[in-house]
């Protein structure tokens, strides 16, 4: 079974948590994350799985007690965005179950620029004179891309 999925943003550099939730009767199976494309029967890129990493930046938590598994990235890089799958093993002729999550990896620069319109917006026509004079000087651009300075 697939299930709906959620959005999860990180930042470049850093560290990010992936929860997965999970029902009742699943506390003891094995759980993993899987990137790309998980299908059901082929073969599967698992990063972290109960017990062991792949990537040493990846490391699963389960807490059986509130039905939840805790995936956590480290040293965020942009290459790591993606679909992921936190998966539920189960036996051999019964599909695994899986929740979609959509990570989204934001360099320092997008979050500049997140906080700026963010900031524009709410002020809509008083965007304060600093912050305006602070754009001007860092943002540029050119060709169009968006250049920081």
């Amino acid at each position: 079974p697939w299930l709906a999925g959620t959005t999860v943003t990180g930042y470049r550099g850093q560290s990010v948590q992936i929860r997965c939730p999970y029902d009742s009767g699943y506390e003891t199976y094995i759980k993993y994350l899987c990137r790309g494309e998980c299908s059901v029967w082929g073969t599967k890129d698992i990063p972290v799985e109960s017990g062991s990493a792949e990537d040493q930046r990846f490391s699963l938590d389960d807490d059986t007690a509130a039905r939840v598994f805790t995936i956590t990235i480290t040293d965020l890089r942009p290459e790591d965005g993606g679909t992921y799958w936190c998966g539920i093993q189960r036996s051999y002729l019964i599909p695994d179950i899986y929740t979609e999550i959509l990570l989204l990896v934001e360099t320092g620069e997008s979050r500049l620029i997140s906080a700026l319109l963010r900031s524009k917006s709410r002020n809509a026509n008083r965007m304060n004179d600093t912050v305006f004079k602070f754009v001007s000087l860092c943002l540029q651009w050119e060709e169009n891309k968006l250049i920081l300075h």
